[in-house]
């Protein structure tokens, strides 16, 4: 069987979760490329704003209050963790 490039999505908020998923995946010896999004915040709340008013997600919407607790928590990886990735 031939190796297959597969994208698994997560939100890893911090350092933490990140290591703890590299370690797994290198125990494995797989290959991880750290890939980042990059919105400003009112960019994000315009999104989600427009995700509210939508089925299902309107009976149960997300709040400005929530989106900013959710950017206190992220830690951004810098350099040094990015080192850590394989290149694309």
């Amino acid at each position: 069987m031939e190796p297959q490039d597969v994208l698994r999505e997560l939100p890893l908020w911090t350092r933490l979760e990140r290591d703890e998923l590299l370690s797994r995946a290198r125990s494995l010896g797989v290959r991880v490329e750290l890939h980042v999004t990059d919105a400003p915040v009112d960019e994000l709340w315009c999104r989600i704003e427009a995700r509210n008013a939508e089925p299902p997600w309107d009976r149960e919407p997300i709040t400005r209050a929530r989106l900013d607790r959710w950017v206190e928590q992220f830690e951004r990886p810098g350099p040094e963790e990015a080192a850590l990735f394989d290149g694309p």
